[in-house]
């Protein structure tokens, strides 16, 4: 009984890797095409048009300490950002749609670009306001490295102050704090892990479905299992998107 728990760790590994190589086809043309809209498609378009409305309203760029003059000078112009910025947040929330029904799909057997179409329409109408702040919150947060594959010029020309690590080993006292900050991010970041997911498969609104992630994550083996199982997930991503990065180059 004690080698069989003992095991148990390699056996998900082994149980995810062998549902992929079954369907490996699905999994990698679900993955590949929202990759491939996205980075040749979707962001050259918002680069282009967040471009030229900056070049139209005269904005050399954004800044905390040029808002106000942009908000008094180029109102229209940092008006049409924020569209664009808004419309960003919520196509990088339809890709996690395409992706998580998807897979949902794989794992019953029923995917086709039609079902697929279907589902990611139904589950992007339901969208609301909330759950795209939540989803802001919830992509810097839990999806550190997210915010440096989607980028535009509106983005990249927000400049906003970091503390830089002289802040924090100037003394012990400020180390402390940076620990228990990522230790708080961390531990914030596990527990809502699940919010997103379950809000898209199961269309719970957004409080029941943070509660209901912090009911699933609560215990050590489901925080190893979730782990292991959006840890492959994320991996295999990274890897999709680092190959067509390699491709485009070529």
């Amino acid at each position: 009984m004690v080698r069989k728990k003992a095991n148990r760790p390699f056996g998900l590994i082994f149980k995810y890797l062998r549902e992929f190589s079954k369907f490996w086809f699905e999994y990698i043309s679900v993955f590949i095409g929202t990759t491939l809209a996205i980075t040749f498609v979707i962001i050259p378009l918002l680069e282009s048009i967040s471009g030229l409305i900056m070049r139209l309203s005269g904005i050399p760029y954004v800044s905390y300490n040029n808002l106000g003059n942009l908000i008094q000078n180029h109102f229209l112009g940092v008006l049409g950002l924020l569209i664009i910025l808004f419309l960003l947040i919520f196509l990088v929330y339809v890709q996690f749609i395409v992706q998580f029904k998807g897979i949902r799909l794989i794992q019953s057997r029923s995917l086709t670009l039609k079902n697929l179409f279907k589902e990611v329409v139904s589950s992007a109408k339901k969208v609301k306001i909330q759950q795209l702040g939540f989803f802001l919150f919830y992509f810097l947060l839990i999806i550190p490295f997210g915010r440096y594959v989607f980028s535009t010029p509106l983005l990249s020309k927000i400049k906003i102050p970091v503390f830089t690590l002289e802040f924090f080993l100037k003394s012990w006292q400020n180390m402390l704090i940076l620990v228990l900050f990522y230790a708080i991010t961390f531990w914030i970041s596990t527990r809502l892990i699940l919010t997103l997911p379950l809000m898209i498969l199961k269309g719970q609104p957004l409080k029941l479905a943070i509660k209901e992630s912090l009911k699933r994550t609560k215990g050590v083996r489901k925080f190893f299992r979730l782990s292991v199982y959006f840890g492959l997930i994320g991996l295999f991503s990274i890897i999709m998107q680092g190959l067509l990065f390699i491709g485009g180059r070529t």
